[in-house]
């Protein structure tokens, strides 16, 4: 549960008051109304011990180009772990308006 902050500010002006749950609580006294409310945030969440973050290092960007006008069409991401060679996928060129070979550029 949130614990509410026990003192009022003055009008328009928040007190701040931590909670017992790790939650930051604000308390307002506003000039329209006749008593005071107040608002919580939850606490921040930490990344617990266990969990473990993908890591992005062995994925690279590479740009496709299509082999019949040689016009770069398609930028991807490939694994360069598991495909060292270059690659090459049948794509729509705009260019040629029909499905053409696109193999991996520099």
């Amino acid at each position: 549960g949130c614990v509410w902050a026990s003192s009022w500010g003055f009008a328009g002006v928040p007190r701040v008051s931590w909670t017992g749950g790790g939650g930051l609580c604000y308390t307002f006294h506003s000039e329209r109304t006749a008593r005071p409310f107040s608002s919580c945030l939850p606490a921040p969440r930490l990344p617990s011990e266990n969990t473990t973050m993908a890591k992005k290092e062995t994925r690279v960007m590479v740009t496709m180009a299509c082999t019949e006008c040689k016009r770069r069409n398609y930028n991807t991401f490939k694994n360069k772990q598991k495909t060292s060679e270059r690659l090459e996928l049948s794509k729509y060129c705009r260019f040629c308006r029909c499905h053409k070979p696109h193999r991996e550029t520099k």
